[in-house]
Formats: C-alpha cells, sequence, structure tokens
C-alpha cells in the first residue's frame, strides 16, 4: 500500500510540474538524493554549547536591533498623517461550518512539501475520517 501512495504521489507531482522544467529537475534530484542525506553545515566550533550561545547572542541583538527601531519610528500613513480610526470593528467570530472546511480542504493543490508529515493527495481522501477522531 505504501509504494502504491508513492508512485501515486509521485506521478502527481510529475504532472503538476508540467511545463515547468525546474520544478521537475527538483523533484527528480530529490528522489536521486533524499534530504534525509542532508547535513547541515555549522561553523567551525569547539563547544557545541558556545556554538548555541553564540547564535542566541547573534538573533538577539537583531531582534533588539529592529525593536529599537520600531520604537523609534512614529506610524504614519504615506501622506504622513495619523492613521485613522477604522470604520467598523469585529465583535465576534462565526464558527466555521464543516462544509466550508470540506470545501476549502478539497480545493487545496495536491503540493506537498518534504517536511509535510502527510501529502496533501492523502489528506484530501482521509480528511473526513480524521475529523471524526
Amino acid at each position: 500500500m505504501l509504494v502504491k501512495s508513492k508512485k501515486k504521489y509521485f506521478k502527481e507531482m510529475i504532472f503538476e510540474s508540467k511545463g515547468n522544467s525546474n520544478e521537475l529537475h527538483k523533484l527528480v534530484k530529490s528522489l536521486y538524493k533524499p534530504t534525509s542525506s542532508y547535513k547541515p553545515v555549522l561553523p567551525s566550533h569547539v563547544d557545541t554549547e558556545q556554538l548555541c550561545n553564540n547564535f542566541s547572542s547573534f538573533f538577539g541583538g537583531k531582534i533588539d536591533s529592529i525593536r529599537n527601531q520600531l520604537d523609534n519610528e512614529s506610524i504614519l500613513t504615506p501622506n504622513n498623517e495619523p492613521p485613522s480610526n477604522p470604520s467598523s470593528t469585529l465583535q465576534e467570530f462565526r464558527p466555521a461550518l464543516v462544509e466550508e472546511v470540506d470545501k476549502l480542504i478539497i480545493a487545496m493543490p495536491n503540493k506537498s512539501c518534504v517536511l509535510d508529515k502527510i501529502p496533501a493527495w492523502l489528506f484530501k481522501e482521509v480528511h473526513k475520517e480524521l475529523a471524526l477522531h
């Protein structure tokens, strides 16, 4: 069953890549060189904990810098006028109807990413069974 599902998945991916040679090339490359063989490249380091702390300091500094810039900027519209109050406000949300969610799921493209836990086409086939649990 798994082999059959994989065949169907890759057949759909190839069909969706029709006319897009870059996407087709990426797909074929992923078949020959799976991402599980990918090894991340890290800066040279002796102590992993120190490397993590260096990353944390670097990105923490970036975040602080962005926050400071945002605090120092005034929020103005393109005409340098303060933003106006909205003419209407959202008071409450209406829960989504099962039919609305179903319609959105069915309309999803069958595209998937290697990070997806389940291919989109398979999710579309079993989403009603999953909703029961």
